[in-house]
């Protein structure tokens, strides 16, 4: 389910999977559903039963920015309600953070 999504200097970035997890605790895993073209962004589209999730990403060549966006029918998890695996073409380091 690996989707190349772009190039940061050397190395290739890939979304190797999303879950969304649920305020019952129940899980799903979603599938890739295609990509479009948004202002500066490429929306990246997945779903599953129960949501829609949109990884929005905008890069310059060097550096990346990532974004999400989810609709639900079900409650989302208060404190984990997306579970993002990344996938590089190099074992690097990342860093995260968090606006709020």
């Amino acid at each position: 389910m690996s989707k190349p999504i772009l190039n940061v200097g050397n190395v290739k970035l890939s979304i190797a999977s999303v879950t969304v997890a649920f305020a019952d605790k129940s899980s799903s895993l979603c599938e890739y559903e295609g990509l479009r073209k948004e202002d500066i962004y490429e929306v990246h589209r997945y779903k599953c039963r129960d949501a829609i999730i949109d990884i929005y990403v905008s890069s310059d060549g060097k550096s990346c920015i990532l974004g999400f966006s989810a609709a639900s029918l079900k409650n989302l998890d208060s404190e984990r309600p997306l579970e993002i695996e990344l996938a590089s073409s190099r074992s690097r380091k990342a860093s995260y953070s968090q606006r709020e």
